[in-house]
């Protein structure tokens, strides 16, 4: 499978901006992310997922403390054809990296802002032309220190929704930091959480700061529950 994938790596043009998906590609993804969650034995537990417009594209944002999170997500919700926003290191990792790319994920430059407003409008873009949902952390990066507390969120990446009136699901994911602990041992027992949804008429009069704010106390709220038990 690994020679596979490797071989299939080799004839994506990493210099190249792919807005179409391959067939060829988005299976090998799905498959390889099937693959990883078995080996590491990554045993998922839902809720909310009645909750999400699957008729429609939409903006899936989530607190962000393991890789498998992204891996997570698009595997579960993967009828509706997730693609996410991640760092360029992200896309230069043996194998996978060129895979994903090639499947039209979006790689971010944080450090460039006129190279990370591409980025968003390429997302944009995605959504107004009814091709992919996007997922994105809104805290910019893995929170490596406490899980149970949020770091702060970047704003502009809610410009998505701005910009395509699209409905933003809210997830809670817990426990994914210790799937890669677990050493293909023993299972991981991880929940992903469908929070609530907004829609436009619900964040229509808002700034990006303010629909920012509203999800990160949702996801907190969630996590503090946890906490509470």
């Amino acid at each position: 499978f690994l020679l596979y994938l490797f071989i299939i790596g080799l004839f994506v043009n990493m210099k190249k901006t792919y807005n179409k998906q391959c067939w060829l590609y988005n299976h090998a993804t799905l498959l390889t992310m099937e693959w990883l969650l078995h080996i590491f034995k990554a045993n998922v537990k839902t809720s909310g997922l009645e909750k999400v417009p699957h008729d429609q594209k939409y903006m899936l944002v989530y607190n962000h403390t393991s890789n498998f999170d992204p891996i997570i997500e698009s595997w579960v919700l993967r009828k509706d054809n997730v693609i996410h926003i991640s760092k360029p290191e992200n896309f230069k990792k043996p194998i996978a990296g060129r895979v994903v790319y090639r499947n039209c994920y979006i790689p971010i430059n944080r450090d460039d802002n006129r190279e990370a407003v591409k980025s968003i409008l390429r997302a944009i873009d995605f959504i107004k032309d009814n091709k992919y949902c996007i997922g994105v952390s809104p805290e910019g990066t893995r929170n490596k220190k406490d899980a149970s507390e949020l770091l702060p969120f970047k704003d502009g990446c809610f410009k998505i929704a701005l910009n395509t009136n699209c409905p933003i699901v809210i997830c809670e994911l817990y426990n994914t930091r210790n799937i890669a602990k677990g050493k293909m041992l023993k299972s991981t027992k991880v929940e992903m959480n469908i929070i609530d949804v907004l829609y436009y008429d619900d964040y229509k009069d808002l700034n990006t700061h303010e629909i920012s704010e509203i999800v990160r106390n949702k996801i907190q709220n969630k996590i503090d529950e946890r906490k509470a038990l």
